[in-house]
């Protein structure tokens, strides 16, 4: 069953974690799922502090910037997601939706 969960928020961090989600192919709401999701799975709350400053080897030919350890760390994610019976499996990130 879901539920709704209310949240105060800057509005420029709000429109910002919209930008990002969108271009992850994601929603906001299946982006804070899927951070809640993490908190109940490591029983811990976990935050990443990414540089504000990208170089140029660092853009790839589509323009989007690629960081090989999150997504290293996002593919963990997804084989602990599989394990876990109450999951289902996931085949894209939209399925977090």
């Amino acid at each position: 069953m879901k539920t709704m969960i209310t949240i105060k928020a800057d509005s420029h961090i709000k429109k910002q974690a919209q930008d990002i989600a969108e271009n992850m192919g994601l929603t906001l709401s299946a982006l804070v799922n899927a951070f809640l999701h993490e908190v109940v799975n490591k029983k811990k709350v976990t935050f990443s502090v990414w540089p504000m400053i990208v170089k140029a080897d660092q853009i790839q030919t589509d323009g989007y910037v690629y960081d090989e350890n999150f997504l290293k760390k996002l593919a963990r994610e997804a084989k602990t997601f599989i394990k876990t019976k109450n999951f289902r499996k996931l085949t894209s990130l939209r399925d977090l939706q």
